[in-house]
């Protein structure tokens, strides 16, 4: 987890231990790394790019429709291409020839989830229902699950890339109220205090919820003294980011963004 340009793509590419790659190229960067078209070429990593749109229109059109709270003319085909990749991997040549499974971002590929559940609400609304919430928070653990799942029974190493975001959690002293608006929508009204938490980009439930399925939780960033960046890769938890290794660390709680380093 980290923001861009923190080191997450660097990362894996330079040092998953289990190769070749199989990477589910969300974000649509990899091809163009100029570091990473070598490796393809040599079939170190394999890509699949996740090349549809989030949105099958124009967008000025997409504008339109958004504030007269209407649904997307065309269905979006983005999430639909990358459940394909999760359903051909189980008998793929190329996944069942990789050592390491990589979901690059999860941020971008969800996001697509979203625009489909939008097209596909009969009241064509903007935004969505509980009910649609809902739908997708099972869409996040189901998907997570079977991906997971496949990495397991086929001993392979699974990285999934997030970026990351400020959420809040109630505290208990926190008073929780409902409120209905004029279209019949509930929302969550709370007052009092909240505790700040960085978490995946991931809209919804699932953004809490994603450290539940994954052994290793890291956080990547990037410092800076008298102008010299350094990358690091934190694997603890800081206060902030419910971070965790299972790996024997000796104390230490960052390191640099070097799985060869973390996996010892």
């Amino acid at each position: 987890m980290g923001p861009p340009g923190s080191g997450k793509t660097t990362m894996y590419v330079k040092t998953a231990l289990r190769r070749p790659l199989l990477v589910i190229d969300a974000d649509r960067k990899l091809r163009s790394l100029p570091f990473v078209a070598p490796l393809i070429e040599k079939g170190d990593i394999l890509c699949w790019e996740l090349d549809e749109a989030l949105v099958e229109e124009k967008l000025s059109t997409r504008l339109k429709r958004f504030i007269r709270n209407e649904k997307p003319a065309k269905e979006p085909r983005g999430w639909l291409k990358f459940v394909e990749f999760c359903e051909i991997i189980e008998t793929s040549e190329e996944a069942n020839k990789a050592g390491t499974i990589v979901i690059d971002s999860y941020t971008v590929a969800l996001a697509h989830a979203l625009r489909l559940i939008t097209y596909w609400d009969d009241k064509g609304t903007a935004t969505l229902s509980p009910r649609n919430w809902a739908g997708f928070l099972t869409m996040c653990q189901e998907t997570t699950t079977e991906i997971i799942d496949f990495c397991i029974r086929k001993d392979k190493d699974l990285i999934i890339t997030v970026h990351e975001k400020v959420g809040e959690i109630p505290l208990d002293s926190t008073k929780v109220t409902k409120r209905k608006d004029v279209s019949g929508m509930i929302t969550r009204e709370y007052v009092g205090d909240m505790r700040v938490k960085v978490v995946p980009s991931i809209m919804g439930q699932f953004a809490y919820e994603f450290g539940l399925y994954v052994q290793e939780f890291y956080a990547l960033s990037v410092s800076v003294k008298n102008g010299v960046p350094t990358w690091i890769c934190r694997v603890m938890p800081d206060g902030n980011r419910d971070l965790r290794t299972s790996f024997d660390t000796k104390g230490e709680t960052e390191f640099e963004p070097n799985f060869h380093k973390i996996w010892r």
